[in-house]
């Protein structure tokens, strides 16, 4: 007897995605493989805030773990975890994925997803670490999904993304020093920090995306 499928909603969700009992199906693309082979690795590495992969059906959507919880998005959602304490675990999630990551040897066929701007390629980037991408378990655990705009790049992009995408108004200045500090200690923060600053007019000023590229661009490379 064919199990149900039932349409996953909420979060930021591709269309196409369902639950079909304990895991999930979602479209494959030509970085799926890749995508695999990085969830794989993180499996092996003791990462527990990712999903498991478990392979292709026989429509050809991959096969995911699911994941309990609630999607930390819209913002009414993400605002109990908008916390000190919920965004130094963030930054702990992260700052354990940039080291799980680090040992990763991609397959010399990888194809990653071309959507996210390459300013180096220091690790293999998550590249959308978003209050929408986040599921809050029942027991308060972390799980980052939606891992399809993976692709190398440099660590700072996955944090100083993060801390843009997770923070209103009144968060950001404690989600920079939250997930900043985490990675690159005071002194990090305070530059990511500077980065991020408006500067002059609207005309005048360079763009986020813009004032975090030139920061890690002079950034000193460290490990882990």
């Amino acid at each position: 007897m064919p199990i149900d499928e039932v349409e996953l909603s909420g979060g930021n969700l591709t269309s196409g995605i369902v639950r079909v009992g304990d895991t999930v199906r979602r479209p494959a693309g030509a970085w799926t493989p890749a995508v695999h082979a990085l969830l794989l690795h993180l499996e092996k590495a003791g990462f527990e805030a990712s999903p498991r992969v478990l392979g292709i059906d026989q429509r050809g959507r991959e096969i995911l773990t699911y994941i309990a919880g609630r999607v930390a998005w819209p913002w009414e959602n993400f605002a109990p975890v908008a916390t000190r304490d919920g965004l130094s675990k963030i930054a702990q999630i992260i700052h354990a994925y940039h080291a799980a990551v680090s040992s990763f040897v991609p397959p010399r066929d990888a194809k990653w997803s071309e959507l996210c701007p390459r300013n180096g390629a220091e690790i293999i980037c998550h590249n959308d670490f978003a209050p929408w991408n986040l599921i809050v378990g029942p027991s308060g655990s972390f799980t980052f999904i939606d891992w399809d705009l993976a692709a190398p790049g440099p660590r700072l992009s996955d944090l100083a993304y993060s801390a843009r995408r997770g923070a209103g108004r009144r968060t950001l200045v404690a989600s920079l020093r939250c997930l900043g500090r985490a990675a690159f200690g005071v002194a990090g923060c305070r530059r990511l920090a500077r980065a991020l600053r408006p500067r002059g007019t609207s005309r005048t000023r360079p763009s986020p995306r813009k004032a975090m590229g030139r920061f890690v661009e002079r950034r000193p490379r460290r490990g882990a």
